[in-house]
């Protein structure tokens, strides 16, 4: 396979990956909410644009929860004004290698902006993530 077809392949599967981080919450209901990386090189740094255009249904948008795949260790928020932010984590089964001769023993699983009040259907806003893609 030529570099430039493993390139586009690779490149596809991230976004893939990065597309598919969310759960978006509008009181318990879930809706389309676009993702878009700085970069979707494999092991680069990117930050996530996660864009919330709408509630649903007419309702507004109370928070919002981005579930992280579980090849993603880490992830650091941006803080949004209007929202707070909440990183819940998860317990690793085996320890990670940090690399700086220590081990990581958990990750984030999920990332919730909750509405310090909530978002009327119709206006828009961001986040963003920063974060190592995987290496595959």
């Amino acid at each position: 396979m030529n570099r430039r077809l493993r390139r586009a392949l690779r490149t596809a599967g991230i976004t893939a990956a990065t597309s598919g981080l969310l759960l978006l919450g509008t009181g318990v209901a879930a809706a389309h909410v676009p993702v878009d990386p700085s970069t979707t090189a494999a092991g680069r740094y990117t930050i996530l644009t996660v864009a919330l255009a709408h509630g649903c249904d007419g309702s507004a948008t109370t928070s919002v929860a981005i579930k992280m795949p579980d090849a993603i260790v880490a992830v650091a928020p941006t803080v949004n004004p209007g929202w707070t932010v909440e990183k819940k984590m998860q317990t690793l089964d085996t320890p990670l290698d940090n690399g700086h001769g220590g081990q990581i023993t958990e990750r984030v699983d999920q990332v919730v902006y909750t509405a310090k009040t909530p978002l009327p259907d119709g206006l828009r806003d961001a986040f963003e993530l920063s974060l190592q893609l995987p290496d595959t």
